[in-house]
């Protein structure tokens, strides 16, 4: 038997190829890369590791988790364009600085 969510309710009535596309066919949008999602997919990796740490009861410097940080970004790099890295580069200098200062 199939459940029926609100959502999925919801997406038929507003447009029955898109419920088709996505529930029946399973595709998903080519849909580019932002900022937001960008950034949040990697703190959630960076707490995510910070987590599995504490949970084996292991102490972790600040220092360790922003080399993680900064390790993981190389990897994600492709999928944003040249503008956003830019972006967050500025941003991430601008946060060192900040901390250098206070």
């Amino acid at each position: 038997m199939v459940c029926y969510s609100h959502s999925r309710v919801s997406t038929f009535e507003n447009c029955p190829y898109k419920y088709k596309l996505q529930y029946i066919e399973r595709k998903k949008p080519d849909i580019p890369t932002t900022i937001e999602p960008f950034m949040g997919d990697m703190v959630h990796q960076t707490l995510e590791h910070l987590y599995k740490l504490k949970m084996f009861k292991k102490r972790i410097a600040l220092n360790s988790l922003i080399k993680f940080y900064r390790d993981i970004m190389p990897r994600s790099l492709p999928m944003v364009k040249q503008e956003v890295v830019k972006l967050i580069l500025w941003k991430e200098m601008i946060c060192i600085l900040t901390r250098q200062i206070n």
